[in-house]
């Protein structure tokens, strides 16, 4: 499997994320598809920061995020380059995560169904938004 497809930096959100996935977090998991998720985060500085499900390996709690996680997740990787770019001021934002899967995956969606459908943090992703004081 090849390296995740990363959205650059967007400009500036201008207004806090909200529940609904952004049209930008919409197309990007359109034209990223994955085996599970696409996640959208907003860092305090109005950045917006895009990743899929990907096999990027464990984080450690000694590192920037301070918790422990098998990495694999979209809001982890949303995050790491909400650090990379911005620092530890980076944390502290929004996170919105949806549904990706590719219209042929044998892996079912489960109910509700659909690219863009609202998907909650796994309870590995909810320690590390939990620790980090993101909004989830």
């Amino acid at each position: 499997m090849g390296q995740p497809v990363l959205a650059e930096v967007v400009a500036p959100a201008g207004e806090c994320c909200s529940v609904a996935p952004s049209g930008a977090l919409i197309e990007f998991a359109e034209n990223n598809r994955a085996t599970g998720f696409a996640s959208e985060y907003t860092s305090p500085a109005g950045n917006r920061y895009h990743d899929i499900t990907a096999n990027r390996g464990p984080i450690y709690s000694d590192g920037p995020l301070g918790v422990d996680h098998h990495g694999g997740c979209s809001e982890i990787g949303c995050l790491l380059q909400a650090v990379d770019a911005e620092g530890l001021d980076g944390l502290g934002g929004d996170m919105v995560t949806i549904r990706n899967r590719p219209p042929n995956s044998p892996i079912p969606p489960g109910p509700p169904v659909g690219l863009g459908t609202p998907a909650t943090p796994c309870d590995m992703c909810e320690d590390v938004l939990d620790a980090n004081g993101i909004n989830y």
